[in-house]
């Protein structure tokens, strides 16, 4: 009978290297926008492993039928399977805001201003408005859906809290306006986090430690993408309007 494999000691060893990475990183550069830059391709790196291949990881600036677009964002998880990439040159690309997954920040300390400015990111690419059209399939078609809620989430090498989600994490994310809350995260030195928002402005956090952070929230993130399914597909109609 052949040995099992340990999953958990994959992901273990897999955080290991992330860690010193990100680590590495941060001790021998010194300006903070390559260091930013250094954690950034880190975290897309992973996210590029884990993710299925209908969801692809990049930094574009999203934009909707309207013309709005999104502030510049770090990470973000978006699909092409029903939708183009608008333009792209010189590294610098638009999508439809119909194609987007999921939005991260990564910032080198989970802390309330930081939090803050995730939050305000992921409200940018929330508040645009999205399309949705019929699929056409082999026994009829699928009518439009509804948009699925962005999740929207932080990602870091450590925490200034202590506890790293005790009271003042839960008093930031209370204070949160609707759409830029924040719904998973990481500081890998400290653990990950999921949040639920109840009616009222309670906020639940489902937290795992340090030891299993990088487990923890690739699952969470993973587990997330299942129950949202596929993107809508774009309205091109509505699109075509801008060329006409």
């Amino acid at each position: 009978m052949e040995d099992k494999v340990m999953i958990r000691d994959l992901f273990e060893a897999k955080q290991r290297e992330m860690m010193e990475r990100l680590l590495g990183g941060r001790r021998v550069v010194n300006h903070p926008g390559e260091k930013g830059a250094a954690t950034e391709e880190n975290w897309r790196d992973l996210f590029a492993s884990y993710l299925p291949n209908r969801c692809q990881v990049g930094n574009p600036l999203v934009v909707d039928v309207d013309g709005q677009q999104s502030e510049q964002l770090d990470l973000v998880l978006f699909d092409q399977q029903y939708s183009p990439v608008l333009f792209e040159t010189g590294g610098l690309r638009f999508i439809p805001a119909e194609n987007v997954y999921a939005v991260f920040e990564v910032r080198q300390e989970m802390n309330r201003e930081n939090v803050v400015y995730a939050a305000n990111k992921i409200a940018s690419v929330r508040r645009l408005r999205r399309t949705s059209a019929p699929i056409k399939h082999a026994g009829g078609q699928y009518e439009p859906r509804e948009p699925l809620r962005i999740v929207g989430g932080i990602l870091t090498t450590t925490s200034e809290w202590l506890p790293p989600f005790g009271q003042a994490f839960l008093d930031t994310l209370r204070e949160l306006p609707e759409q830029g809350r924040l719904d998973l995260g990481c500081a890998l030195q400290h653990g990950t986090f999921r949040a639920n928002y109840e009616r009222g402005g309670e906020v639940k956090v489902e937290a795992n430690p340090a030891t299993v952070s990088l487990i923890s929230f690739v699952f969470k993130l993973l587990q997330a993408l299942q129950q949202m399914g596929t993107v809508p597909a774009i309205d091109f109609t509505e699109w075509l309007r801008h060329v006409q």
